[in-house]
């Protein structure tokens, strides 16, 4: 039996990022809550019909691609100190903003939870 595609996609962000995925993420007793471990990020993976930013994002990465340029878009959540960047995962790549080494201890939890038949894979 295939996996599921939300575990595809986690897979496919992990190997991109050089990360691990963690299993069991929104179970209890889970060692991590992310999705995907990658270095220092903490990472969400979330597959939806639709984004709400999608036609932005499209208009956007024609304009910087037309300036040689990596289109990113910034959102700012009204009246807090919110600001978020989105950005395509293959420049997020390229730009070298996920370093992809693992901590030690996060290798050894996942590891053992491969070898234990716990991993979910």
């Amino acid at each position: 039996m295939s996996n599921p595609a939300w575990k595809q996609d986690e897979y496919a962000v992990a190997r991109k990022l050089g990360g691990v995925r963690v299993p069991l993420s929104g179970g209890r007793g889970a060692f991590s809550k992310a999705d995907v471990l990658a270095g220092n990020l903490f990472i969400e993976v979330k597959r939806r019909p639709a984004f709400r930013y999608s036609s932005i994002l499209c208009d956007l990465a024609l304009k910087a691609v037309r300036e040689n340029r990596v289109p990113v878009l910034v959102v700012h959540v009204e009246h807090t100190r919110e600001w978020y960047c989105i950005l395509d995962l293959d420049d997020f790549v390229r730009l070298g903003l996920a370093n992809g080494s693992l901590r030690d201890d996060d290798v050894a939890v996942v590891r053992g939870l491969v070898e234990r038949g716990e991993s979910g894979v």
